[in-house]
């Protein structure tokens, strides 16, 4: 992914306005994207190093300067490499060390010092060939690293990837984004809601004209930036391309001196990105495992992943991450899992149940948000449950149990 110095902007007022890669510049582009990506084939199982000299050795007019080490990153993001095979080179360079020392330290008025028995004595003792020395004693280093795997892609693949990764970057500068969007299928709702649970961003979701309207934090929303959580974010622009129609609106802050200015995205502006979408996961280990967990225990329940997407209309939405169905009685009973989200997401939780949602559903909460169980009466349909560290199936599938005991006239939908 490309860093906020490597994204090719300009300003008009307060926005910010990307400078996507067209005519003789995308020409230029593309034929250093096909340098680039030729270099990486013809170093596959060589050095770092190497790789990044030959890069270097590229001819770039100044004015592509950033565009080429913008295409360069984001073929290296692609490569493997092989970091671990000799994590034991501190080891070794200590062991070189203290031999070499000792050998020193005996050495004769006149006579010299023999770097090749050194090299002899360690090689031996660990038990390699003499030949692997020089790399097993510097292979941690990052330019010793070996490249395992490099990226199989075209040229014209490499600069779509470019123009994307610019739009990605002003977004780990985002401090409130809203998106609005339109599928003409609920089953790519469906897909996008999880696929932003699974990046574990921090949301609000309603109903707004012809779609719905997710506002989401943003890295810089937070006491201090969050890198990581700022990637998260970015990767959610390239799932929005599987909506009709998608538009994004988010205050950011840019430069050196972290000045506020608005930005702005459709999906036709980016509308030339066609490389596929990969099949992307979208339920966590987290919930994965609490299934498994549950199966074992419920005997009674039926357990799903949620599908559904419970709407209050005028106050918001959410999209439960498990359902719980009796296999007798047939009432059903919705799990959200909301351990990483903020005190706000739960209020807003609360203000749903609160506010007439009718259906039975149960808030997991993370003790460290600091919200009470109590704050949800017991003759509402929703309740909480806050656990601390992670959650307890049986006291979980408990406080299930609790809730579809409730009064029948609750709503069964």
């Amino acid at each position: 992914m490309l860093t906020a110095d490597l994204v090719n902007v300009k300003r008009k007022d307060h926005q910010l306005i990307l400078v996507p890669l067209k005519g003789e510049q995308k020409a230029r582009a593309l034929i250093l994207a096909q340098a680039f990506l030729s270099i990486a084939q013809t170093c596959k199982g060589k050095k770092r190093e190497e790789f990044e000299q030959m890069c270097m050795a590229v001819e770039v007019d100044a004015r592509d300067k950033r565009l080429a080490a913008g295409l360069n990153k984001l073929i290296v993001d692609q490569c493997e490499f092989d970091e671990n095979s000799y994590h034991d080179a501190i080891q070794l360079r200590r062991a070189v060390f203290l031999r070499a020392n000792e050998l020193r330290q005996g050495l004769k008025e006149g006579e010299a010092f023999d770097r090749q028995c050194v090299i002899r004595e360690i090689t031996s003792a660990y038990q390699m060939e003499e030949g692997a020395f020089e790399d097993r004693l510097y292979g941690d280093l990052r330019a010793a690293h070996r490249i395992l795997v490099v990226p199989s892609i075209s040229a014209e693949t490499l600069v779509e990837m470019y123009n994307l990764a610019q739009a990605q970057a002003v977004l780990l500068r985002a401090v409130q984004v809203t998106v609005h969007c339109y599928c003409s299928h609920i089953e790519t709702y469906r897909f996008l809601f999880h696929r932003i649970k699974f990046l574990r961003l921090l949301y609000q979701l309603e109903r707004s004209e012809g779609g719905y309207r997710i506002r989401i934090d943003g890295p810089y929303s937070m006491f201090e930036a969050v890198t990581k959580y700022g990637l998260q974010l970015a990767l959610l622009l390239p799932v929005l391309m599987s909506c009709d129609e998608w538009s994004l609106h988010t205050e950011v802050r840019w430069s050196r001196r972290y000045e506020p200015l608005t930005f702005t995205l459709q999906k036709r502006d980016i509308e030339w990105y066609h490389s596929p979408i990969a099949p992307a996961e979208s339920i966590s280990d987290e919930v994965k495992n609490l299934v498994s967990a549950l199966e074992a225990i419920a005997c009674d329940w039926t357990i799903e992943l949620g599908d559904e997407i419970l709407d209050l209309p005028g106050v918001g939405c959410c999209v439960p991450d498990l359902v719980f169905r009796h296999r007798k009685e047939g009432c059903r009973v919705y799990v959200e899992i909301l351990g990483y989200w903020s005190r706000a997401a739960v209020w807003k939780r609360v203000e749903l149940v609160q506010q007439g949602l009718s259906y039975r559903i149960l808030f997991a909460v993370s003790e460290r948000l600091r919200v009470s169980e109590q704050v949800l009466e017991d003759y509402l349909p929703g309740a909480l449950y806050t656990y601390r560290g992670s959650i307890n199936p049986r006291v979980l599938l408990k406080k299930v149990e609790q809730l579809a005991t409730r009064e029948e006239t609750l709503t069964e939908r």
